[in-house]
């Protein structure tokens, strides 16, 4: 899943319209001209860990103030992108039908936006694979793809395209939960602004960006890839990580995903990003 060159195409996966195939031995199969039923699935991931933080001991006299926190779990601020096509398509190809599976690689960061290392990549539980870090993007490299025969009496063609996310950025009102617009992907580093939420004891004082007024920060929608405790990378496993990427893909199929605001607008925000036809037994980790 991780590891290898990026997906290339093979010469069977060109077309050229109104061309029979010929196969290799310079036989031509007039039969294999199509048209055909040509489908493609994607699907992309950007992540970032974020810390949930509490108090765990404080001082308070008419000298001064301290307190000390313990991270109680890290997990994921998520962004996903994804894409599904059904195409009619005319041309010569080597064979009646073709399929191969969607494969996946992680493109990890060694260190977050502050220079911090949380232990090499390869320092992943049991030594096989590569952790995801503290942030990067899960890609597909080689996307889902089947070609057969186009039958009219059932296939239609579909340009399926999705963005969603599973966080987004609120500041506090007196009417509620504002949420600001077109800034979930340069929020999701903010640590100090997640870390301790709303008025629980020990709430930072400022978020990383300080540009709102009211104090706009990130909130992580679900809770996704936990870890409890302190991050390492040696607390990560690929079946975590396999775990990740299919609920993904489900939430895709579900309609599970938050749209960005595009406005000011006040939480809740409608849960209806996705679509039907992705399918996460296309998946393939092998």
């Amino acid at each position: 899943m991780v590891a290898g060159s990026p997906w290339k195409p093979s010469a069977e996966d060109y077309y050229a319209s109104g061309v029979a195939a010929i196969h290799a031995e310079g036989e031509v199969d007039a039969t294999a001209s199509g048209p055909w039923m040509v489908e493609q699935q994607t699907l992309t991931i950007d992540y970032v860990r974020v810390p949930v933080m509490s108090v765990s001991s404080n001082i308070c006299n008419l000298a001064s103030g301290t307190a000390d926190y313990v991270i109680e779990k890290t997990h994921l601020a998520l962004g996903v992108k994804a894409s599904y096509s059904r195409r009619k398509v005319y041309g010569g190809f080597g064979s009646t039908s073709y399929q191969q599976p969607q494969k996946f690689q992680v493109n990890a960061v060694s260190a977050d936006h502050l220079g911090n290392s949380y232990g090499a990549l390869s320092d992943i539980a049991g030594g096989v694979g590569t952790a995801m870090g503290p942030a990067g993007t899960i890609v597909t490299y080689q996307p889902w793809m089947q070609r057969r025969h186009w039958n009219d009496a059932f296939d239609t063609e579909v340009d399926r395209t999705m963005t969603g996310w599973l966080c987004f950025v609120p500041r506090d009102t007196c009417e509620g939960l504002l949420c600001m617009p077109q800034c979930n992907g340069r929020f999701m580093t903010d640590f100090p602004g997640h870390a301790v939420q709303n008025s629980d004891e020990g709430k930072f004082s400022t978020c990383q960006f300080i540009d709102h007024d009211g104090q706009a920060h990130l909130k992580v929608f679900g809770d996704h890839y936990v870890i409890p405790g302190g991050y390492s990378t040696s607390k990560e496993t690929m079946g975590a990580i396999f775990s990740l990427i299919d609920s993904m893909g489900n939430k895709v199929t579900d309609f599970d995903f938050l749209p960005e605001a595009l406005v000011e607008t006040f939480w809740p925000l409608p849960r209806n990003e996705g679509f039907a036809e992705y399918d996460i037994a296309r998946h393939d980790y092998t």
